[in-house]
């Protein structure tokens, strides 16, 4: 069957490092927002469940890595490159990859 990856922090934009990134300097102080603080691994997994998208044991056993849906929270620089993340990417083909960065440096991370 096929799998479904959710990379998100679901802590909001990392601060930004304009003077390394120019591309980023529109999102300076972005961070400090609290948009946020409403977004969870959990939120997102019965959002999945709501629609039909969750097989039997629903948000509870997705949240430990059971069934089709995995989450991994944290910035991109530090889930997607985890060496249980790489090994598992491996083994897979991929049909379509979305990546939502909020920043320049977190998508040239991805």
């Amino acid at each position: 069957g096929r799998r479904v990856w959710l990379a998100d922090s679901f802590r909001g934009i990392p601060e930004v490092k304009p003077e390394r990134y120019p591309e980023d300097a529109a999102h300076q102080g972005a961070e400090q927002l609290s948009a946020h603080e409403r977004n969870t691994a959990m939120g997102v997994l019965r959002s999945f469940e709501r629609v039909g998208l969750l097989p039997e044991g629903g948000p509870e056993r997705a949240s430990r890595g059971v069934g089709p849906v995995r989450i991994l929270e944290g910035y991109f620089n530090e889930t997607l490159p985890a060496p249980g993340n790489q090994a598992a990417f491996a083994e897979r083909r991929f049909s379509l990859i979305r990546l939502d960065g909020d920043t320049y440096e977190s998508t040239i991370q991805a």
